[in-house]
């Protein structure tokens, strides 16, 4: 009765905060700003010391327990129907265990993940509506395209032509994170750089390391870049993707576990960390991001228009080779290794990020990662009348800057 009574406790706690970030105005910020950081550096600093990903194991784990349940539940339901009694109080006993880990699970859910939901986007209210012309998407293209196009030439490659990388991309892009951060503290003074950026001042401070997720093949099949796991606080990366798509998607992990649970605000923000990281293959790699992005949008406007088509610059042959998930080899050990059909797998992540979305009140679900391109684009209007141009460091790179599709970052 004792625990019956605490787990109810924990349960309601739960749900009124769940409660109050929906109903409540300002909520959310405030918590997302005086209580989040406190959780995600000490929780988070808890599963740093471990040289896997808990949060995926823990997954595994809970999923294991939870068709535990469900084979124990028919098992008592055989026992009643053949007159046996002993077996079904075994199974009511660890149906009893299993509630009680689903309300501790419900509770970091809503502490990590739910309640961020309802944090005021980085624009504000209806930031969501602003929408680029198509100039505006043609100019932010080429800028793309010229960039992508000069750093695939700069880079080491072996002899099946990917890029080789020798720095610490860990270490990078935590250090490109905390950079960003300091922007963003920079520009609450400072007339020369969108004030957006001062949002990004949370950015400062501990970073776990990100892992590679132990079953990037399985992740790999649901196109799937990188995960950020609320049970432990931890940004994870598939490893088994192509290595363009690494330094972008750490950065969008980490931006979660500073609070920005936005998809598209996530995508924003690994793209402005990695052109302020100092290093070219980051930048490569936010660009290509963004061109993913980008593309999809000037295409719909070229089915309108098909003479826009020969007005944009075409990727050149070492960029068009960069622009992969994974590289064929890489795909055919995953479908030659896979459990199940790619499609169906696929089909059913696709779903449950979907639904995950609209029920924490995305409305258009996994529609909003492409909401990217219209931060970019806004960010990037901005920049155009702040000055002399060499304003700051922020001011310089974003001044040609440009996100991820084909496969998702969450």
């Amino acid at each position: 009765m004792r625990r019956f009574f605490a787990f109810s406790i924990i349960f309601a706690f739960a749900a009124l905060i769940l409660a109050l970030s929906w109903q409540v105005s300002g909520f959310s910020d405030l918590y997302v700003k005086y209580v989040f950081p406190l959780l995600a550096t000490n929780y988070g600093r808890l599963a740093a010391m471990a040289p896997i990903s808990v949060g995926e194991i823990l997954l595994y784990v809970f999923v294991f327990l939870g068709a535990l349940t469900v084979l124990f539940f028919v098992i008592g339901i055989l026992c009643i129907f053949f007159g046996k009694r002993k077996p079904l109080w075994f199974a009511v006993l660890f149906g009893r265990v299993f509630l009680d880990i689903c309300v501790v699970v419900f509770l970091i859910q809503v502490l990590n993940c739910f309640v961020l939901y309802h944090t005021t986007p980085l624009y504000g209210e209806g930031s969501g509506e602003y929408t680029p012309t198509t100039e505006e998407l043609v100019e932010f293209r080429e800028a793309l395209v010229g960039r992508a196009n000069d750093l695939a030439l700069t880079f080491e490659r072996n002899e099946k032509g990917e890029i080789v990388y020798g720095g610490d991309m860990a270490a990078t892009a935590k250090k490109a994170m905390n950079n960003l951060g300091e922007i963003g503290t920079y520009s609450f003074s400072s007339d020369a750089i969108p004030k957006v950026l001062g949002r990004l001042s949370r950015l400062k401070g501990f970073y776990s390391t990100p892992k590679p997720l132990w079953l990037s093949d399985f992740f790999s099949q649901q196109y799937i870049k990188g995960y950020f796991f609320p049970f432990s606080m931890e940004a994870n990366y598939n490893n088994v993707m192509y290595i363009a798509n690494l330094p972008d998607t750490m950065c969008h992990e980490l931006a979660h576990t500073k609070g920005f649970i936005y998809e598209d605000e996530a995508s924003f923000i690994a793209y402005l960390a990695c052109m302020n990281s100092g290093d070219p293959f980051f930048e490569y790699s936010a660009t290509l991001n963004a061109l993913d992005y980008v593309n999809e949008e000037i295409y719909k406007e070229i089915e309108r228009d098909p003479a826009l088509y020969d007005r944009i610059t075409k990727k050149n042959d070492l960029v068009i080779r960069d622009c992969v998930f994974l590289t064929d080899e890489a795909w055919n050990k995953v479908e030659k290794d896979a459990l199940l059909d790619t499609d169906t797998v696929s089909k059913a992540s696709e779903t449950f990020l979907d639904t995950n979305l609209t029920v924490n009140g995305v409305e258009d679900g996994i529609v909003s990662y492409s909401r990217m391109v219209n931060l970019l684009l806004r960010y990037h209007s901005e920049l155009m009348p702040a000055g002399t141009g060499n304003e700051s460091e922020a001011g310089d790179e974003a001044d040609d800057t440009g996100a991820d599709t084909g496969a998702s970052e969450n």
